[in-house]
C-alpha cells in the first residue's frame, strides 16, 4: 500500500510546477493520484480509508513546508501564490 501512496503523492506534487497546466491539474490531481495510486496498491474496500489517510498525511509535509517558509522568512508570495 505504501508504494501506491508514494506513487499518488508523486503525481500530486508533479502537477504543481507545470506552468499553465497546474490551474487544471492541481484541483484534479488528488482524484487522479488516488485512482492511479490505488491501482498500484491493489487495495480493497477495507483499505480505502487507510490509503486516503496516508495520502492526506503526506500532503501535510508540503503544506507545513510552505507555512514554515512563510512564517520564518516572512515570504508573502511563494511561486506566484499569495499566502
Amino acid at each position: 500500500m505504501l508504494k501506491g501512496v508514494l506513487v499518488g503523492f508523486g503525481i500530486m506534487l508533479a502537477a504543481i510546477p507545470i506552468p499553465i497546466v497546474h490551474f487544471i491539474a492541481v484541483p484534479l490531481s488528488p482524484f487522479i493520484a488516488g485512482f492511479i495510486g490505488s491501482g498500484v496498491a491493489k487495495i480493497d474496500q477495507n483499505g480505502i480509508v487507510k490509503f486516503g489517510g496516508l495520502m492526506a498525511g503526506l500532503m501535510v509535509i508540503p503544506a507545513a513546508a510552505v507555512l514554515l517558509v512563510k512564517f520564518l522568512f516572512g515570504v508573502d508570495e511563494i511561486i506566484g501564490l499569495s499566502a
